[in-house]
């Protein structure tokens, strides 16, 4: 735990040095594109400057998310604040939006209004410059993306190389003017603003995705199916569920099935020592529930071998678990878990009364109830 509360401090450090240094880089471009737009009236290098100011205040957003998404949990938010981290994205791809509005209404009345941009090699001189500066901060975000496993960070870096490519279309705009004497900077300042407006979507998207609860990556499905599935003497796993709660602060629960004639402390010492495996190999916070499996039983193999097939005349790869006979009169009745996968052309309704009708002609002697559920984790 000492490490993981590491990990989490050399996050915020590195979080908060590579946020500040972004914001002075863009500061200082900002000055750059402010003075280079102002003397030469073009519109598409001022929507640049007003984009690099959005960059700096989204460092700052970035530098406060990252320092309040480090606190440690507490009695109202018992679960930590890692996800502060992916409001302050939020807030960042809504600024982003903003910009590409404004921008996209500027460049549409420059298209209007053509002027010729009266270029000069001081002014390309800070253009290349500021591709220059932008080179090294997609290079700085890219890196620490990489060492923190930051989304926030990644996004950056993507943002740092768009606004390299933008950069380098202004001077494009420019080259086109002061050779052929033909009005583009409107044009070129309509397709950023198009582009920053999709960039903003795609951000938009990428930070309430985790926000709204997404399924487990297939690497974390795999890497916990394994460790439990390896210890003896589990027979088998389900209902898996991962709740992330920010970036490096998940938590998951599962079912594990254990043969039925071990003690209750046996699988409680099972259960304890699957959990601290799954916390030191993948630093997620497991919590078991031990599902006794009854061996001797020859009639739930059969059981769950006419439903397997059934699952196969149907065309649905069903997951059948926790099957259990409950004896009773005048019929027994016959449990078991349904996890049907999304996308399902068949209503669960309809699902569970042909499962309950086909098993009742086939075990006349039972009434069948089986409880349906989707899958969350692909397990």
């Amino acid at each position: 735990m000492a490490e993981n509360e590491n990990g989490k401090e050399q996050r915020e450090r590195t979080g908060m040095r590579v946020s500040l240094t972004a914001v002075l880089i863009n500061i200082l471009l900002v000055v750059i594109k402010g003075v280079v737009g102002g003397l030469s009236g073009s519109i598409a290098i001022m929507g640049d400057a007003v984009n690099n100011l959005s960059d700096a205040a989204s460092g700052i957003i970035t530098l406060c998310g990252f320092h309040i998404a480090a606190r440690p949990a507490d009695a109202e938010h018992p679960y930590g604040h890692g996800r502060m981290e992916y409001f302050s994205g939020l807030s960042i791809a809504l600024m982003v939006m903003s910009i590409g509005i404004n921008l996209l209404i500027s460049s549409v009345r420059k298209c209007m209004s053509p002027s010729l941009i009266e270029a000069s090699g001081f002014m390309l001189l800070l253009m290349l410059l500021s591709i220059a500066f932008k080179g090294v901060l997609y290079m700085i975000f890219s890196i620490a993306g990489k060492q923190i496993h930051s989304g926030t960070m990644k996004a950056a870096a993507i943002d740092s190389r768009n606004d390299m490519l933008m950069t380098g279309g202004i001077l494009a705009a420019a080259a086109v003017e002061t050779t052929f004497h033909i009005p583009a900077d409107g044009w070129v300042g309509l397709c950023m603003s198009l582009y920053i407006l999709y960039s903003g979507f795609q951000l938009v998207q990428d930070q309430i995705r985790p926000l709204l609860g997404t399924s487990p990556s297939k690497e974390t499905v795999e890497s916990i199916r394994s460790l439990i599935l390896t210890t003896p003497p589990v027979l088998g796993m389900h209902d898996l569920m991962v709740h992330n709660y920010g970036p490096d602060r998940e938590y998951a629960s599962a079912h594990v099935e254990l043969p039925a004639d071990l003690t209750a402390l046996r699988m409680h010492e099972i259960a304890d020592s699957i959990e601290k495996k799954v916390m030191d190999e993948t630093g997620i916070q497991m919590v078991l529930h031990c599902d006794p499996v009854v061996m001797e039983d020859e009639r739930i193999p059969r059981m769950k071998s006419f439903l397997n097939e059934m699952s196969k005349a149907l065309g649905i790869e069903l997951d059948i678990h926790d099957l259990r006979i409950i004896p009773g009169q005048p019929k027994s009745r016959v449990l078991f878990d349904c996890v049907v996968p999304f996308g399902s052309t068949i209503s669960m309704d309809s699902l569970r009364q042909t499962l309950a009708t086909e098993f009742s002609q086939y075990f006349p002697e039972y009434v069948c109830e089986p409880k349906m559920e989707h899958s969350v984790s692909g397990i």
